[in-house]
C-alpha cells in the first residue's frame, strides 16, 4: 500500500475510532439492543398485567435502549460505558420479573420463556459491551 492509502487509514481510525477493530463489537450491541426493544414492544400490551415493576419502567427502558443503539459508537467512547450500564439493569431487571412470575401461583410460561429470551439478550450485550469497553480502557 502508498503512503497516501496509511495516511487516508489512519485519518479513518482517528475519526470513527477503530470502528472496524476486530475487539469492537458496539454493532452486536446495538443489535441485541433492538432485537430486545423490538421484543418488549410486541409483547408488553399482551403481558402487562404481570409486571411487578410500574408499566412506566419497560416503556422508559425501551426508550433510553433504544438511544443508546442509536447512539453507539466508537467515535464516542462514553456511549460504550452506557451500554454496559443499561445492559446491566435491564438483566437484572427482567431476571426480577422472571423470579417473581416463577414463583406467583399464576405462572405464565410464555411470560416466563419471553424474559429469559431478554435476560439472554441483555447478557450477551453485557459480554460484548464489557469486551469493547476493556479494549478501549487500555
Amino acid at each position: 500500500m502508498d503512503m497516501r492509502g496509511d495516511e487516508d487509514e489512519l485519518k479513518y481510525q482517528v475519526i470513527y475510532g477503530h470502528a472496524n477493530s476486530p475487539n469492537y463489537y458496539g454493532d452486536i450491541v446495538r443489535g441485541l439492543f433492538v432485537a430486545a426493544d423490538v421484543i418488549i414492544l410486541l409483547a408488553l400490551p399482551f403481558f402487562y398485567p404481570r409486571l411487578h415493576v410500574p408499566v412506566i419502567v419497560p416503556v422508559t427502558g425501551v426508550i433510553i435502549s433504544g438511544l443508546a443503539a442509536g447512539l453507539t459508537s466508537a467515535r464516542f467512547k462514553w456511549t460504550l460505558g452506557a451500554n454496559t450500564l443499561i445492559s446491566v439493569v435491564a438483566l437484572a431487571l427482567l431476571e426480577y420479573c422472571a423470579l417473581m412470575n416463577y414463583r406467583s401461583p399464576s405462572m405464565s410460561t410464555v411470560y416466563l420463556f419471553l424474559n429469559q429470551v431478554l435476560v439472554l439478550l441483555y447478557f450477551f450485550a453485557l459480554y460484548y459491551s464489557v469486551q469493547t469497553l476493556r479494549k478501549w480502557m487500555k
